[in-house]
């Protein structure tokens, strides 16, 4: 099953209908298990559920854009622009979270 990736309240809805994203190709896992610098990607559990909070937003963001230089598809170009909208909605709107949810 794959990772998705939704923006959700404090307590734990989800904020709206487009605020969802499932990675079908496996690309967050990809890179989160290529790369052992990065600062929050990493920490994406496969089989869980993972909750990056605003002020975690500086940190992945800066992960999420270096990440940028793996895209190898148009699709997976389309999956990096919809975490990042959701990630910059996270950064910038307080008690919303980014959750990465496993299998």
């Amino acid at each position: 099953m794959p990772i998705q990736v939704k923006l959700v309240s404090w307590r734990g809805a989800q904020v709206a209908e487009g605020a969802m994203v499932n990675d079908l190709w496996d690309f967050i896992l990809r890179c989160a298990s290529e790369e052992k610098g990065w600062r929050l990607l990493q920490y994406v559990d496969p089989y869980g559920d993972t909750y990056f909070n605003t002020l975690q937003m500086p940190d992945f963001l800066a992960d999420w854009d270096a990440a940028k230089a793996r895209v190898g598809s148009r699709w997976e170009e389309k999956l990096w622009r919809e975490v990042q909208d959701l990630a910059r909605k996270c950064e910038y709107e307080p008690h919303l979270f980014l959750k990465f949810e496993g299998d």
